[in-house]
């Protein structure tokens, strides 16, 4: 009964060994991967912004504005996200979402074409 059981507990810590060094390995790769990932986005952004410096301007000047109405709300500015950016007759509009889920939190702003922005109510 005593080596059954020796054997029992044996056979655990070699099942445990290999299932942490199984997950520190998958957990390797999953960091090599984001980090390839993060990579490649920043590439793809520096690329778009040199090629189309007007957008970084535009993006720059609705997420200021959005800082600036939030603070002026008593509220605290938040990380935001562009999900479209549409060109019109008097500028350009943008619409920003939040990275975290806020109440309330999404805008839509107009940014002219002198580069002035401001917030469009709903």
């Amino acid at each position: 009964m005593e080596r059954h059981l020796v054997r029992t507990v044996a056979i655990m810590v070699v099942i445990a060994a290999l299932g942490g060094i199984l997950l520190a390995d998958r957990a390797d790769r999953v960091a090599k991967a984001r980090r390839a990932a993060r990579a490649a986005a920043a590439a793809d952004s520096s690329a778009a912004a040199t090629a189309n410096p007007d957008s970084v301007r535009i993006v720059a000047a609705a997420i200021a504005a959005y800082d600036a109405d939030r603070r002026a709300r008593g509220l605290e500015p938040l990380a935001v996200r562009v999900l479209s950016c549409v060109a019109d007759s008097a500028g350009v509009l943008v619409m920003l979402i939040p990275e975290r889920l806020v109440p309330d939190a999404d805008a839509t702003l107009r940014v002219g074409r002198n580069g002035s922005a401001t917030l469009v109510r709903p």
